[in-house]
């Protein structure tokens, strides 16, 4: 079935479909990614036409989470989009993300919480689980899409460019945030003894619904040269052995019109359970 009849058939069904409890999607963009990632992309027009309402675009500024493009959080299905300090460390993007996930919550009291988070977004989503605070929202699930949860040896190759002359230059090229990014580099790894994912991959996991959007490809031009195949499926972290279902599709490092008809089908999915 073609990606676009499947989608008119995910449409229909998500119309003609009760909704036993309300929704909210969080979509956490990546490095080098903002907010507006999801919108450019097409990945929030998708969900407008499959009957989620927008809530917003979130920004932290001084410490306050701003409401930048204020949207109108729906009955039953909302989403929102965030920006994220995408050089910073994992773990602080989970506590800034924490505070996003608050302010969300109160919003949508007794509603169910969902995670997207692509490339980077997905580990951090994901360091936001395990590292959350009793008083924090549950997560009811966490799509992640692309994500090194074993890491990146582009991510290796950063850290390995910041020790030679380009780090000193950088600056001058404009591209200082590349030497920003040095622990977020070395936070993305592959995991080894001592470095932060084989932390992160050991610790224990919220029970939650984990599902893995997985770029297969075998093609030149549908292969994801960022992140390897076998990084982005977290039945491969040690803690979430068997946890987490695997969705394979081909394709580049980069959002795509199917992985908008993805994550319509999975939340359509998770409404009913």
């Amino acid at each position: 079935m073609k990606v676009r009849s499947f989608f008119a058939l995910l449409v229909l069904l998500a119309i003609g479909t009760g909704a036993v409890h309300a929704q909210v999607l969080v979509l956490v963009h990546g490095y080098m990614g903002h907010g507006g990632s999801w919108r450019v992309s097409g990945i929030t027009h998708v969900l407008d036409r499959a009957g989620w309402e927008d809530g917003g675009h979130l920004s932290l500024q001084e410490g306050r989470v701003v409401n930048y493009q204020q949207g109108r959080p729906g009955q039953d299905k909302t989403f929102y989009t965030l920006d994220m300090p995408y050089e910073a460390p994992i773990l602080s993007q989970a506590e800034i993300l924490a505070n996003y996930m608050k302010v969300i919550s109160s919003s949508h009291p007794g509603e169910s919480l969902n995670i997207a988070g692509f490339s980077a977004g997905g580990v951090i989503g994901r360091a936001y689980m395990v590292m959350r605070k009793d008083d924090e929202p549950r997560v009811a699930s966490l799509i992640t899409i692309a994500s090194p949860h074993l890491g990146s040896h582009m991510a290796e190759l950063g850290v390995k460019l910041q020790q030679t002359p380009l780090s000193w230059v950088a600056p001058f090229m404009g591209a200082d945030a590349f030497n920003r990014a040095d622990v977020l580099f070395r936070d993305l790894r592959p995991e080894e003894p001592g470095n932060f994912l084989y932390w992160l991959n050991r610790q224990v996991h919220p029970r939650a619904r984990y599902v893995s959007i997985v770029r297969s490809g075998t093609s030149l031009f549908s292969t994801d040269f960022i992140v390897p195949e076998y990084s982005q499926n977290m039945n491969n972290v040690i803690a979430l052995r068997s946890s987490s279902n695997i969705i394979r599709t081909s394709g580049t490092h980069m959002l795509t019109y199917q992985d908008a008809v993805l994550l319509v089908q999975l939340m359509l999915i998770g409404n009913q359970i």
